[in-house]
């Protein structure tokens, strides 16, 4: 069976790319070599499950290139956030691979993060409202310490399709809200919600927390109701 590096690999590798040879000469292409055995169905269906995480993070990949920017040793975000999405939200079974976008990660880091947030939904304006607590988390062994100062990278990500809504650089982690707007035709219900936050200097950032909706409720994790309000509370 291949590993994941062999598979990443595959994916982002260029064939056919000509490598330049002396003035007046004819440049060559150089081609993947082939294959001495067939795929075995676990490699197979191994590919498959990158191919099937890579497209969920597609739509993402703004967010990455931020989330995933001093990831250690990967210069490639995308590569990055398959690597991570391999070890946090893939399972595999005999003749079933699988992953749970609510565990992708789409950020890595040292930064304090917070585990406590909420959501509603605002039917006046069609906007997701995330809140988090006003004090500032505590820095755990290895992590560095959160700032008033730090901004939040949110993104609403649309489960039954490709749709995305967020900010990069949002409001700072001091202000304790941020608003992501949808399309009112929306059900809110449709979208998992990304938090993390980015240091104020730029130099690291936190992991990522998902919000949920009902169906996606995950164990130990918070997961509340997003709920149409029948009047303004904002």
């Amino acid at each position: 069976m291949e590993s994941l590096d062999d598979d990443l690999n595959n994916h982002f590798e260029k064939p056919g790319i000509e490598i330049p040879k002396s003035p007046g000469r004819i440049s060559y292409g150089r081609q993947k070599s082939a294959r001495l055995k067939p795929r075995s169905k676990s490699d197979l269906l191994n590919q498959q499950l990158l191919a099937e995480m890579k497209a969920w993070l597609k739509p993402l990949e703004a967010y990455l290139k931020v989330g995933y920017r001093n990831y250690p040793g990967e210069t490639c975000p995308m590569a990055a956030a398959l690597r991570e999405a391999n070890k946090c939200a893939a399972f595999r079974h005999p003749s079933d691979y699988s992953f749970l976008p609510p565990l992708v990660p789409i950020s890595y880091g040292d930064l304090a993060f917070e585990d406590d947030f909420k959501v509603l939904y605002n039917a006046y304006t069609s906007e997701l409202c995330i809140y988090w607590d006003i004090d500032m988390p505590e820095a755990l062994e290895g992590q560095k310490p959160a700032s008033e100062d730090d901004r939040v990278m949110v993104v609403a990500r649309r489960w039954s399709g490709d749709d995305v809504y967020g900010k990069v650089f949002g409001a700072r982690r001091g202000d304790c809200c941020e608003r992501v707007a949808i399309p009112r035709e929306d059900d809110p219900n449709d979208y998992y919600i990304y938090v993390a936050f980015t240091s104020a200097d730029g130099t690291t950032q936190s992991g990522s927390y998902v919000i949920a909706p009902p169906m996606w409720e995950l164990p130990g994790a918070l997961s509340p109701k997003i709920s149409r309000k029948s009047e303004n509370q904002f």
